[in-house]
């Protein structure tokens, strides 16, 4: 591919905030892990991690939780096309 510009969301979950990369690492285990599930468990996974990482409901790790969202939206498309 070629080179593609970066908008804001990309470029927060490509440089975390501190800790953010242990958080962004694990959240990326758990995708992998997803490859094993049929499509429904899947689905169902990644609704369940995109709610519990959703900034509305994370006001104590606002920062934290928009940059995990912002990455789990940004490989929601690898996760359901498998």
């Amino acid at each position: 591919g070629g080179l593609r510009a970066r908008g804001e969301a990309e470029f927060a979950w490509r440089n975390p905030e501190p800790g953010g990369e242990e958080v962004i690492g694990k959240v990326a285990e758990e995708l992998k892990a997803l490859e094993q599930l049929s499509e429904v468990e899947r689905k169902k996974a990644m609704k369940r991690l995109l709610l519990e990482w959703h900034p509305d409901k994370n006001a104590h790790r606002l920062s934290l939780a928009t940059t995990v969202f912002q990455y789990l939206q940004s490989h929601k498309g690898g996760v359901f096309a498998r």
